[in-house]
């Protein structure tokens, strides 16, 4: 995986990419960084959709451990199908029925569909 970020990251001059992580146990953390203007944010986010299908074809996860964050929610369908993320949506409305805890955050429609 640390190839094929490279090889993406070569195609992004501009962007300044870092991987860390629990390499042992194969958690690697991609730290996309780029300047302010709104065309960097972008091909940032090119970058990032350019390398999340890398990511599950190599049986890796588009989340780290601490949850799917806001930047990677939308790479999550790569991974988990519709009725998979429905459970989640389900039991998100177990615990939060209001959805006031991280409104957004899990799964964006998750508000919607209260």
């Amino acid at each position: 995986m640390v190839r094929r970020i490279a090889a993406r990251a070569a195609q992004f001059p501009t962007l300044k990419v870092i991987n860390f992580g629990h390499i042992g146990d194969g958690n690697i953390h991609m730290n996309v960084q780029h300047g302010d203007a709104p065309q960097e944010a972008m091909l940032a986010h090119q970058f990032m959709a350019s390398v999340m299908p890398d990511v599950v074809e190599l049986g890796g996860t588009v989340s780290g451990e601490h949850g799917i964050g806001n930047r990677k929610v939308e790479f999550l369908p790569l991974q988990l199908g519709e009725e998979a993320r429905e459970l989640m949506r389900k039991v998100k409305k177990v615990f939060d029925p209001r959805g006031i805890l991280n409104p957004g955050k899990l799964l964006p429609d998750m508000e919607a569909a209260l």
